[in-house]
């Protein structure tokens, strides 16, 4: 008969069998676990820090991925001095991660109405981060959960428990590629490489989990806020050439990823960390390095909008204003001559002359008219805002007379640049009617019109010779600000919610169609009004309707000198590249820009001055993998990481004990 297992010797508990000494073991551990949280905690608002260094106009885009790695870092066990977080702390971490990017990002929220909104609107965006926080500690754990294998004991070890013969053998082998550790039950060994479960539910989950949480964001609730999405930070990076294989999406989870590489680095795995970290960015690098530009792509690539670098050449007048026009356009080539040819009763003109063939090109002119004054008031003052667009249009067209401006095929002015219905009131349309035929081709006029009892935000196109015609009525509106849900419940917390708008959103794809004032050849124009460039389905939906070039009018007159224009600067450059598009920014106050289809920005005015931008676009009519297959790329990529991370808070439950009857 077998000779039967002697219980073990209860291990005396000397802590627990002396007064006073339970107590204080127990208020040491508890007083480390919070210093070790706060550890944690402040890695994450360091980490929100970095990601918000890599938006615009920073344009820092490594630091996202080096944002992310110290997230994931800060969810992970330090060994045995502060094991891993669990769910709930998990998701603190990431919430805190989430706050302090959001509240160094958006601050232009509250410009002009306060504290409030602004800080709302960032907790509101950082609870998204709770769900990513707490899947992702479980993500981790099932990882190293993959990595656990059974331990391989030394055979020297003797059958009574010796563990001479197992620390001698711990000293063998050692050119092996892996650590061999001792523990209480023998050997173990630590492999310095990642398995297939591991990178399952690290490589490729934590990224796509991370898409998935940014699409809940971008989507709900009142249409979402997308103005928040990683993606937007990688514009002076080479992630950016991937818009055009999978949109914004594609690049979240590619900067993600590398973000997890450098995490892995930091365990010391360095071959997997490396290849995770450096194979993504060089890859697109490569891919960069074929997408065409069109005519006259710039040299160099225009990677941040530090606002101490915008284009100043006015400000000293024409005699110098070649000078100066040269040192703000860094960009030009052989090809394309790009100078701020004079400035004329206050109006700085740009012009690009470009020396390519003319097939598939067309030439547009931009009109930035500004605004009488900032802030929230910035229309109070009836009819300035048309006045000074029409003002700054009659002056291009005498320039045109004159010759020393070409003559464009059509003129973008920006969003509510006419700050009163020109189907409703007689003497603005005249004033937009003397224009359009002044400067003899069709304007997109930015106003504001009532069908019915709707208010709608408009662009509409305005023939010299027909008047108004196409138009495209804003899709996505912008909550809190063009309309206001729940406006009888937020009136509770402040009374700005009756400054909010009430606007209606239209139904159309975005596409308007406009006459050459040189070639009486028809453009199709894809247009996106402001806030809807952040929006995927805005010009999925133009191209899908033939649109060959961009326009992006917009009004940020109400954010004054804040980083708004730049950021928003960013999607509009990101959007060129995933569509292959050229796009034209018609800001009020500024930034207005020429963006190339490869993204580079080859003109760009300053905030809160009036100037006129010249420049010759291609009409592209070829479409890019993005605006065949983005959003089911999207949609793939979000549900294999909601699946994956089910996956892995599931594998963790603990079973349930069956009672013995």
């Amino acid at each position: 008969m077998p000779t039967p297992r002697p219980r073990s010797t209860p291990r005396w508990d000397e802590a627990a069998h002396t007064p006073g000494l339970y107590e204080a073991t127990h208020r040491a551990d508890r007083g480390k676990r919070f210093l070790y949280t706060v550890i944690r905690l402040s890695l994450a608002a360091f980490a929100g820090l970095c990601v918000y260094a890599s938006y615009e106009p920073n344009g820092l885009w490594l630091a996202a991925p080096l944002g992310i790695a110290l997230l994931i870092i800060a969810l992970q066990p330090w060994g045995d001095k502060s094991p891993a977080p669990g769910a709930w702390l998990g998701a603190l971490i990431a919430f805190t991660q989430g706050l302090i990017t959001y509240l160094f990002y958006l601050p232009w929220i509250g410009e002009y109405v306060g504290s409030l909104p602004w800080i709302a609107l960032s907790i509101v965006e950082a609870l998204y981060s709770l769900a990513f926080g707490a899947g992702t500690v479980f993500l981790l754990r099932a990882g190293r959960a993959a990595r656990k294998r059974e331990p391989r004991v030394s055979s020297a070890r003797s059958q009574n428990g010796s563990s001479k013969a197992a620390r001698e053998s711990s000293t063998s082998k050692k050119g092996s590629s892996s650590e061999d550790r001792l523990s209480g039950r023998g050997r173990v060994r630590v492999h310095r490489t990642i398995t297939a479960n591991e990178f399952l539910f690290t490589v490729i989950g934590i990224p796509t989990w991370y898409l998935a949480v940014e699409y809940a964001r971008s989507h709900w609730p009142f249409g979402g806020f997308a103005w928040t999405r990683l993606a937007w930070g990688q514009v002076s990076g080479p992630l950016l050439s991937l818009a055009r294989i999978g949109g914004p999406a594609l690049i979240t989870v590619a900067t993600v990823t590398m973000g997890v590489g450098i995490a892995i680095i930091f365990r010391r795995i360095w071959i997997p960390g490396l290849v995770i970290t450096l194979v993504i960015p060089i890859v697109a690098g490569l891919a960069w390095s074929q997408v065409d530009a069109g005519p006259n792509p710039s040299t160099e690539r225009i990677d941040s909008f530090a606002k101490s670098n915008d284009v100043a050449a006015s400000n000293n007048g024409a005699d110098n204003g070649a000078d100066n026009g040269a040192q703000a356009h860094e960009s030009g080539t052989q090809a394309q001559s790009i100078q701020m040819v004079s400035k004329e009763s206050g109006i700085t003109y740009y012009q690009a002359s470009d020396s390519s063939s003319p097939e598939n090109l067309v030439t547009v002119a931009v009109v930035q008219g500004n605004v009488p004054r900032l802030g929230l008031d910035f229309n109070d003052q009836q009819r300035a805002v048309l006045a000074n667009h029409r003002d700054a249009t009659l002056a291009l067209a005498r320039r045109i007379e004159d010759h020393k401006s070409p003559k464009p095929d059509f003129v973008v002015w920006p969003e509510n640049s006419s700050d009163v219905d020109p189907f409703l009131d007689p003497l603005a349309r005249d004033e937009i009617q003397q224009a359009a035929e002044a400067v003899g081709v069709p304007i997109l006029v930015g106003t504001l019109t009532h069908p019915g009892d709707q208010e709608r935000n408009t662009v509409v196109v305005w023939d010299p010779e027909t008047g108004p015609g196409e138009r495209h009525d804003k899709v996505y509106l912008q909550p809190f600000g063009e309309y206001m849900p729940w406006r009888g419940f937020f009136r509770h917390f402040s009374s700005y919610v009756d400054m909010a708008g009430n606007f209606s959103p239209g139904d159309d794809n975005g596409v308007v169609h406009v006459r050459s004032g040189k070639t009486n050849a028809l453009i199709p124009v894809g247009v996106g009004t402001c806030y809807e460039v952040a929006f995927d389905g805005a010009f999925q939906h133009a191209v899908e309707g033939g649109a060959q070039i961009f326009t992006v009018p917009t009004n940020n007159a109400t954010f004054g000198f804040t980083d708004m224009s730049y950021q928003q600067l960013a999607m509009s450059r990101l959007r060129s590249v995933e569509y292959d598009r050229a796009t034209v920014v018609a800001a009020t106050s500024g930034v207005s820009a020429i963006i190339r289809p490869d993204g580079r920005v080859s003109e760009r005015t300053q905030i809160f001055t009036e100037g006129i931008l010249h420049a010759q676009l291609p009409l592209r009519s070829t479409r890019t993998i993005a605006s065949y297959s983005a959003t089911i790329i999207e949609w793939t990529l979000c549900g294999l990481g909601v699946v994956v991370a089910l996956g892995a808070a599931i594998s963790q439950r603990k079973p349930q004990r069956v009672k013995s009857k």
